[in-house]
Formats: C-alpha cells, sequence, structure tokens
C-alpha cells in the first residue's frame, strides 16, 4: 500500500470497522495506491537504466495533456457502511425459521426449466406489511429494484437497491460515467448514463436498470457467462 493519509486513531485502537472506510474512500480517491512486485529469481538481474519513451508517444501525452485540462472528470465513490448480512446467507437448520433474525423466509420454486431457468418467490415474515402484487411478503425471482431516497427538501441522498429476498444495498450517489462502490458487500453501481445505471453484487451477478417514466426499471439480468435474460414490460410496467 502506497500513500499518505492522516491518522484519525492511535495505532493501538483500529478496527477494520475504523480503518475500512478510511482505505476505500483513499483508494477511490487516488491518495492511495496498491502494487504489486514481481517475484524475481535468485540469479535475475534487473537493468537500472530506464527505457526511453518513443518520441510519438511523448508527443501524443502532450496533445492528451491539453485536451483533458480543460474537461473535467467525474469521480468515483466509496461507502463501507455496515449493512445488514443478505438473508440467503441466514442459517435455517432445515427450518424456514432465521436463526439470525428470527423471522420467516420460505423461497417456493414453482418452474424449473432444463436450461436452469427457475422462477421462485421468496417470503419474509419482516416484509409482511407489503404487498407487491404476489401477496403480503412475497417477490419473485426478478424483482429487483433501484430506488433514489430523497430528503424533505427532495435532494437525492441515496441511491437503494433491492434484490428478489427484499435484501437492500446504498449506494452513495455519484454523476454519469462514474461508479458508486458498496465495500462493505462488495457491490457496486456504475451510472453508465443519464438513462442507465448497472449494478454489480459480489457474486458476479448485473442488474441493468433503465429510466422510464421516472421509474428504475430491470431491463437485463446477468448471472452467468452463458445467462442473460431481457425483460419487457407492458404499458403499466
Amino acid at each position: 500500500l502506497l500513500g499518505q493519509f492522516p491518522p484519525n486513531v492511535p495505532d493501538e485502537e483500529l478496527t477494520p470497522e475504523l480503518y475500512a472506510p478510511v482505505f476505500a474512500k483513499a483508494l477511490v480517491n487516488g491518495s492511495l495506491y496498491v502494487a504489486s512486485f514481481p517475484k524475481t529469481k535468485k540469479n535475475a538481474t534487473i537493468s537500472s537504466e530506464p527505457t526511453p519513451v518513443p518520441k510519438q508517444v511523448k508527443a501524443k501525452s502532450k496533445q492528451n495533456k491539453a485536451h483533458t485540462s480543460s474537461k473535467t472528470q467525474a469521480k468515483n465513490s466509496a461507502s463501507a457502511k455496515p449493512l445488514q448480512t443478505g438473508s440467503e446467507c441466514h442459517e435455517k437448520a432445515g427450518d424456514p425459521v432465521s436463526l439470525v433474525t428470527g423471522e420467516e423466509i420460505l423461497t417456493l420454486n414453482d418452474v424449473e426449466l432444463p436450461n436452469g431457468f427457475v422462477w421462485s418467490r421468496t417470503y419474509r415474515s419482516s416484509k409482511a406489511s407489503r404487498n407487491q402484487g404476489l401477496g403480503y411478503g412475497w417477490r419473485h425471482a426478478f424483482q429487483f429494484e433501484l430506488k433514489e431516497v430523497t430528503d424533505e427538501k427532495h435532494n437525492v441522498t441515496s441511491w437503494e437497491f433491492v434484490s428478489d429476498s427484499a435484501d437492500e444495498i446504498e449506494f452513495e450517489p455519484v454523476e454519469h460515467g462514474s461508479t458508486s462502490y458498496q465495500v462493505y458487500v462488495g457491490a457496486s453501481c456504475h451510472f453508465l448514463n443519464p438513462n442507465t445505471r448497472i449494478v454489480t453484487l459480489s457474486s458476479g451477478d448485473q442488474y441493468r436498470f433503465e429510466l422510464v417514466e421516472d421509474i428504475w426499471l430491470l431491463k437485463q439480468v446477468r448471472n452467468g457467462i452463458f445467462s442473460t435474460f431481457q425483460l419487457r414490460y407492458s404499458r403499466n410496467h
């Protein structure tokens, strides 16, 4: 790790919960770097003379500097805010009741196709006050949501991703072309353009949302190298 940033607490009081957010933001802001040095054999020698840069590359780099100096670059964001453990990680010991929260978490597979496609429903007693079409507390396998959380003055404070099992992940808002990272759960949200945002989870699964009539609709799901689903909606979504 290479970089400089002021310490916030004495070394003997450092814990992962304290230094993880500092390291995450330092990596994104460019004040901290990670370097990997290749291993060398015992008799290997490394030349101390630097390799000269070709003249064409030098001329091109000057043009790039002049071009980028007048253009504002979008900044990424990183948050290590602790979140609740995903419901799929809760131990149930053969019973639909979670040993972590005490709530009932029940998943039923309604349709299974030979190509691996599974249509399932999940019930959570902690979400029993919500009815989103399948009954109170139920969600289906493609019910992923992306919402903008606002304050009293209608300013966007965060982006909230809700999974098919009602697990929630909050991302800090960023500008177009930037990525917001949630380090605690290993997820990210890339703001591709004004109408497209892509959420990537630690499992590698990707969810592409598009803005339609002020609602972020799920348009594509990628949960494997050869597994991609395109979603279409009626006028009423």
